[in-house]
């Protein structure tokens, strides 16, 4: 028992380092957690991401950014391919 509990501890642990910033700031406009959500199409200028495609089940997002997502400054749009927009700035 104590062998499993310590697995599923080191198990989180290490699954809470890997989730991008690009998922943690599509999580609060998308309504899904970062750790479900799957990325695509990440595409733009100067080598930071400005676009790309987050995931979560069935649904998909399209979102975008003015520069990284994780700058206090940001402005990140998520919209639903095929739904209604959801905008969220910081």
């Amino acid at each position: 028992m104590r062998i499993s509990l310590f697995i599923m501890v080191a198990w989180l642990v290490g699954c809470g380092a890997s989730v991008s910033p690009y998922a943690r700031v599509a999580a609060g406009r998308i309504g899904c957690p970062a750790e479900w959500i799957e990325l695509s199409q990440l595409e733009g200028d100067g080598g930071t991401p400005q676009s790309w495609v987050a995931r979560c089940g069935h649904r998909a997002f399209a979102c975008s950014s003015n520069v990284h997502p994780e700058h206090p400054r940001a402005q990140v749009v998520c919209s639903r391919i095929g739904g209604r927009p959801r905008l969220s700035l910081r």
